[in-house]
């Protein structure tokens, strides 16, 4: 329960929804997830509000078809980071 942790994306690649499940800790002041591009841009930041077990769904709609990293930051600190691939057909 004080672990912060944040899973691969399911389904993943993806063409319409994902979904990231993630832990953070009731004692966790702030938590983003912050989507990039693969030149480093900086796409999407998504606030995580909520503590303990939680989801967060990215959709397809809000991003063009490739490759992404995604990065779970915690009170200022990097916690992990993982790959996605949006598909569109």
């Amino acid at each position: 329960v004080d672990m912060v942790r944040m899973d691969q994306n399911k389904p993943n690649p993806f063409s319409e929804s994902t979904v990231i499940t993630l832990n953070i800790p009731e004692k966790t002041q702030k938590a983003s997830i912050f989507i990039y591009d693969m030149s480093g841009k900086q796409v999407q930041a998504i606030p995580v509000n909520e503590r303990g077990e939680t989801n967060i769904t990215v959709y397809a709609s809000d991003l063009t078809a490739g490759m992404y990293i995604y990065t779970l930051v915690v009170d200022g600190k990097v916690a992990v980071t993982r790959k996605m691939i949006v598909s569109k057909y």
